[in-house]
């Protein structure tokens, strides 16, 4: 391989394993699963995992290489989950349509919580 294609390669594998930690970290806040591509359709076999989310404006999936399936320990594997049709410019408008979640409501008539305070030295 040539130097050029060699770090474009490996320029290529940060950035799927930068995505995949995202996706890893989105996955433990919404219902999701792992599931397998299936076999009558032509895909690579160490590509065959797919994480789908299942966010608030639709389903959102990404294929995850075998190499970084630790990083989705957490999900429950074949669940059921099937695609539902999606491109990857709706993921993305669906991904783009999140919104923070709403602050708790505090209490009336209570103050806002206030940092810990940090220990002091202890007393000699």
């Amino acid at each position: 391989m040539t130097g050029t294609l060699s770090d474009a390669l490996a320029a290529m594998d940060v950035a799927y394993s930068e995505r995949n930690q995202l996706v890893g970290a989105l996955s433990k806040l919404f219902p999701a699963s792992l599931e397998r591509h299936p076999i009558d359709e032509e895909w690579e076999d160490d590509w065959r995992w797919i994480v789908f989310i299942d966010l608030p404006a639709g389903q959102v999936s990404w294929h995850i290489h075998d190499d970084e399936l630790d990083l989705f320990d957490h999900l429950p594997r074949s669940a059921g989950r099937l695609w539902d049709g999606h491109g990857t410019e709706e993921k993305y408008s669906r991904l783009a349509a999140l919104t923070p979640p709403d602050p708790a409501p505090s209490a009336p008539g209570s103050a806002p919580s206030a940092p810990a305070p940090t220990p002091g030295p202890k007393p000699g």
